[in-house]
Parts: structure tokens; C-alpha cells; sequence
């Protein structure tokens, strides 16, 4: 069994580790180990390479955006159900709320001035029935999947997007159908 290391020795061992590595390498590695223990970055990068993880600018203060509208602005969705997840993340991981409702989503939609949303509750139940973005909790309350935080953390880069999506594929519910052809 390995020794336990001091917090100074692992940043070590990872600085070596990771030194010889691509930059996308260590990326790949960093959303791993993101994934893993659960972690969000505590501040934005302010390069914004939009890789994954990537939270978007900073403006250059270190700080990380509370601002809704510039967290969207900076990952870019397309189309209304990557906006609506987008909102959901930012809910959950900025704001720390557990859960949401279609309220909540256009309120935090309005917060940002995005365009409206025709429909919301239309769009929230496509964004959970067919892109899997987001999962119903019971009580009409919505939570992030993986897929879907792992769409958001992708943003605005389409090529990490892609790439995110195959990695984290739609979860099919099974049949619930019981009996089924039986007489």
C-alpha cells in the first residue's frame, strides 16, 4: 500500500506526470479526475480554449462568473435545449441548487436576457426524453445528467462537444411494458 502523500507532494507527483503530456492529454486526464471526485473549478480560465471543464472568461479578475448572462454568453449555446441546459447547470453548480422546475429555468433564462424560450415545459421534457441532458426527479423537479454537465463543460468548443456526447450516451429507460404479447 502506497503512503499517504502531503497535499504538496501529489501537486508533485502530478506536475510530473502531466509535464510531457499534450495540452489535450492533461485535459482529458483533469475531466477524468473532475468526474471521478466530483470536483467543479474554482475559478474560470480566462484563455476560454473551450475545452472541457472550461467554465469560460473570467474578464481577467481570477474570479469565477456568478453572473448568469456572461456564463451563458461564454458557452455559447446552440439552440434552446443546449440553452436550457446550460440553465440547469448553472442552477446546480453556481447557484448550488439541488434541483429545478420549468419556473426556475425561465426565471434564470430571463436573468440572462436570453431569448425566450417557446414552450418551456415542451423543451424541458425534449431535454430530458431525447437528449438525456437533464433527468426528472420526481415533483416536476429536473437534475443535470452526466451527459448533460458534460455537454455544458464542452462548451463552446463543437469539436469537445462532440466528442463529450459519445463519451456520455442517452440512457435507455426499459420497456415498461409488462405482459407484453401475452394473452
Amino acid at each position: 500500500m502506497a503512503a499517504k502523500l502531503s497535499e504538496i507532494e501529489a501537486l508533485k507527483a502530478v506536475d510530473e506526470s502531466l509535464g510531457h503530456l499534450s495540452t489535450e492529454e492533461r485535459q482529458r486526464i483533469f475531466n477524468f479526475i473532475s468526474s471521478k471526485y466530483s470536483l467543479i473549478p474554482s475559478t474560470y480560465s480566462n484563455t476560454n480554449q473551450g475545452a472541457v471543464g472550461n467554465q469560460g472568461s473570467n474578464t481577467g479578475t481570477g474570479q469565477p462568473i456568478t453572473d448568469i448572462k456572461q456564463f451563458l454568453a461564454s458557452k455559447k449555446p446552440v439552440g434552446f435545449y443546449e440553452q436550457i441546459a446550460c440553465l440547469g447547470y448553472f442552477l446546480e453548480k453556481v447557484q448550488g441548487q439541488e434541483s429545478f422546475n420549468t419556473k426556475a429555468i425561465t426565471t434564470a433564462n430571463t436573468a440572462a436576457r436570453a431569448t425566450k424560450i417557446p414552450n418551456p415545459s415542451l423543451y424541458l421534457a425534449n431535454v430530458v426524453s431525447k437528449y438525456g441532458y437533464l433527468t426528472a426527479v420526481g415533483g416536476g423537479k429536473k437534475a443535470m445528467t452526466a451527459r448533460g454537465e458534460a455537454l455544458v463543460e464542452a462548451l463552446p468548443n463543437r469539436d469537445t462537444v462532440k466528442t463529450a456526447l459519445e463519451n456520455n450516451p442517452i440512457k435507455k429507460k426499459a420497456s415498461s411494458r409488462k405482459n407484453k404479447g401475452k394473452k
